[in-house]
């Protein structure tokens, strides 16, 4: 009897501190910025604006012209006189960083549309430790910055998340005044998520839900995920969709991290509801 009691004491206590462990560092775990460093220098026309926590690169449009609106002769403009451009505000997925995405919105940016990559606190050089709120305040601070320059229309901002990105998009549109929502290979809650991982989701920290969000939310939604996603189930998406049935729905068949580019789909969608006309 003392044996079976003494093998019980020390299986609660190395489940305890198991526990204690992944909740003191499972954010080493949700946010696992990659190991390398960007490897070019950005070009002239790419801006870095730093925040205490995080910072943004913006990406300008490569026409040297903003996207403009068929029959909106109200459209913003700079103060050179000419129309000011639509935004994508960025957040990327977990093992990535914005200096990768730099060359990956160029048929956008030849329309016209300005973009705002997102830089995680702790990535790429960034000063600052990741979380929920540290990311929520970074997004926040990233609209509020690209919105009152005299190049961007505020009305037509595009709050768009990848993967983790995703929550931090989400985010966004819940506290800003965002045109449209764009949802990549993301998760419909992170608890939910992190319970069919096989994890304790009540220990959970940061609680992304972006279910209650695309919920309530009344502007246009894109939604995309690969149907073959081993690490975010193709359910949640599906999830989503189900709760917001006006949101543009598309698939392909990849997994999390091999899916073709969406520009194309992006472009078709943002023209579709009047953020940016196709010459």
């Amino acid at each position: 009897m003392r044996y079976f009691f003494s093998t019980l004491f020390l299986l609660c206590l190395f489940a305890g501190t198991g526990l204690l462990l992944l909740f003191l560092f499972q954010r080493r775990l949700l946010y696992p910025a990659p190991g390398y460093q960007p490897s070019e220098t950005l070009v002239a026309s790419v801006e870095k604006v730093e925040f205490e926590s995080g910072y943004y690169l913006f990406l300008p449009p490569l026409s040297g012209q903003s996207a403009s609106v068929a029959g909106d002769s109200d459209t913003a403009e700079g103060d050179s006189g000419s129309q000011a451009s639509p935004v994508i505000i960025h957040a990327h997925g977990n093992a990535e960083l914005a200096y990768d995405r730099v060359y990956g919105f160029d048929e956008l940016r030849r329309l016209g549309v300005a973009v705002a990559l997102v830089e995680y606190p702790s990535y790429a050089g960034a000063s600052g430790k990741p979380s929920l709120d540290t990311i929520n305040t970074l997004m926040l601070a990233t609209y509020d910055s690209v919105t009152t320059r005299a190049d961007i229309d505020a009305t037509k901002v595009i709050s768009y998340g990848r993967s983790i990105g995703g929550g931090a998009a989400s985010l966004l549109a819940k506290s800003r005044a965002v045109s449209a929502l764009v949802l990549e290979s993301t998760f419909s809650s992170l608890p939910r998520l992190v319970s069919e991982l096989g994890y304790p989701s009540r220990l959970l920290r940061d609680r992304y839900d972006n279910l209650a969000i695309v919920r309530q939310f009344k502007p246009p939604v894109f939604i995309f995920h690969g149907t073959q996603d081993t690490l975010i189930d193709f359910k949640h998406a599906e999830t989503m969709h189900a709760a917001a049935p006006h949101a543009v729905f598309k698939s392909a068949d990849c997994g999390h991290s091999d899916c073709p580019s969406i520009e194309q789909e992006l472009i078709s969608f943002l023209h579709d509801n009047q953020l940016i006309t196709i010459p």
